[in-house]
């Protein structure tokens, strides 16, 4: 039995199933740094030669796994993975067949796919590279990362959507809101739903997110937009957009920062707002329940966007009802004239 890991333990597991070789090609080991890149924990299991019995093969793997004291794994191999996922399903999450000789389009595919399969969907992933760039002092690197993965298919996004939000666009319908020769901005736009309703009311729009991926997608997405999509950092604003806009719409994007820097954000989020403009905030409520990110925003963290200058007009504990756990806030904030 030979094999050789890649990658944190405590990442999903992947075992990658090769034919024993004096020289291992390669490309394997690339494919493979591919997969820890995700990231997941890959265990290269170099089994017997190509001529061997495949059962031969299905105990080496076995043997690895308990080496490494992993119970089960996403599997990808030739005809003895697929053997192994059928003799001891208890072992094989998934199983992903990747031919001797692939090319790189295919090693592309099979890495999404198996990306996919082992990610256990957008909140784990977006879990495991939060905690990964938080560790590091870096509590914004983990965005664009995720956005990537989402973009080559290896996982999905809950916030691919059409539409603004229906928290957002009932309020705009109950303040009847129009927004000809007024400027909005839309901060952590994502993939521009939330921008695009704001351009379409008449506003002369801008969405920024720190996510590189993100912004590039939304422009791709709204070709011929009159959004101005823009890659910008929330805790380091450019100088003209400080009281530059009437109306400043945030969904879900300082609870998505640890504090710090959820504080710093807030106050950020703020500091956009114009004389005589707008504040709206949507975020999911404190009493909320799940692993962050995001993390759900206390009555007092949505009171501490009345700052530098903004008063506090509404704060509401709104439902979404597209939501499994609705509770959410809806929050307004006005600034006054000379402020």
């Amino acid at each position: 039995m030979s094999y050789v890991t890649f990658g944190d333990a405590g990442d999903p597991v992947v075992l990658l199933m090769t034919d024993g070789t004096a020289s291992p090609d390669p490309s394997v080991d690339a494919f493979a740094e591919r997969l820890a890149a995700g990231p997941r924990f890959v265990i290269r299991y170099d089994g017997p030669s190509a001529d061997a019995p495949d059962r031969e093969a299905v105990g080496g793997a076995l043997a690895a796994l308990d080496a490494c004291g992993i119970g089960s794994a996403h599997v990808v191999g030739g005809s003895a993975a697929a053997r192994l996922a059928a003799e001891h399903p208890d072992r094989v999450e998934s199983v992903a067949v990747l031919p001797p000789g692939a090319d790189e389009a295919v090693r592309t595919s099979v890495a999404a796919d198996v990306l996919r399969s082992s990610s256990g969907g957008w909140d784990e992933q977006g879990g495991r590279l939060a905690a990964r760039a938080i560790a590091t002092g870096d509590a914004t690197g983990w965005f664009d990362r995720l956005y990537a993965a989402a973009a080559a298919s290896e996982v999905d996004t809950p916030w691919d959507r059409d539409e603004p939000h229906p928290l957002l666009a009932e309020w705009a319908r109950s303040h009847q809101v129009r927004g000809a020769g007024r400027r909005a901005v839309v901060v952590g736009c994502g993939l521009g739903a939330d921008a695009e309703f704001l351009a379409g009311l008449g506003f002369e729009t801008v969405g920024f997110d720190i996510a590189e991926t993100a912004v590039r997608v939304a422009q791709e997405r709204h070709q011929g937009t009159p959004v101005s999509y823009q890659v910008g950092d929330l805790l380091d604003l450019p100088r003209e957009w400080v009281h530059a806009f009437d109306l400043v719409v945030d969904v879900f994007t300082v609870q998505a920062l640890p504090d710090p820097p959820r504080a710093a954000a807030i106050v950020n989020v703020g500091r956009l707002v114009g004389p005589g403009g707008t504040l709206v905030v949507v975020a999911y409520r404190g009493d909320s329940t799940w692993d962050p990110p995001p993390w759900p925003l206390t009555r007092e963290e949505v009171a501490a966007f009345a700052t530098d200058g903004l008063d506090e007009v509404r704060v509401e504990e709104a439902n979404d009802p597209r939501r499994e756990h609705p509770a959410r806030w809806r929050a307004e904030f006005h600034r006054a004239h000379g402020r």
